[in-house]
């Protein structure tokens, strides 16, 4: 393959991996906020997940990852409607989320020092290591989109519950 050709295969497949991690920043964005939910009645409920969704939107994707991970101890006392969720991830799925946060800002900020611009070599050896990446990425995508569908249904399951207990004290 000439280098011309190398070089078009090689941009095709670094947009198609931030894509991909724009993919993955997406879902983990979905998710964070989601992760705990709390306040006094509805409306402090409602105004507190607005909050955290605001915040979560506006983070980089290594922000929300290390929210993704924070074990914190919840203090939720007895008056406070909430849904505080943790997850207990492998630590080498752990691992491979915070590499792959590593080399997304490889990716976008310094993709290009490391090839070299002349070598074709150098195009085809970066093309397979896009693909390589694309797997991995696929891959942990799938899991946080596993992730998000359990919360989701946890969340429609807490809020069904939590109207039918205001249906029955009324």
């Amino acid at each position: 393959m000439d280098l011309d050709a190398c070089r078009d295969e090689v941009v095709f497949k670094l947009g198609r991996n931030v894509l991909l991690f724009q993919q993955l920043e997406r879902t983990l964005k979905w998710i964070v906020p989601r992760l705990e939910v709390s306040g006094a009645n509805a409306a402090e409920l409602k105004d507190n997940f607005a909050k955290r969704q605001s915040s979560a939107s506006k983070q980089t994707m290594g922000m929300n990852t290390g929210e993704l991970f924070t074990d914190a101890e919840k203090d939720v006392s007895s008056q406070t409607w909430a849904l505080v969720s943790s997850f207990a991830f492998e630590p080498e799925t752990r691992e491979e989320i915070e590499a792959l946060v590593c080399e997304r800002n490889e990716l976008v900020h310094h993709f290009m020092d490391k090839v070299e611009v002349e070598s074709p070599e150098s195009w085809r050896k970066a093309s397979i290591a896009l693909d390589h990446q694309k797997e991995r990425i696929a891959a942990i995508d799938a899991l946080l989109r596993d992730l998000a569908a359990v919360l989701k249904s946890g969340i429609d399951t807490a809020v069904q519950e939590i109207h039918a207990d205001l249906l029955q004290r009324d």
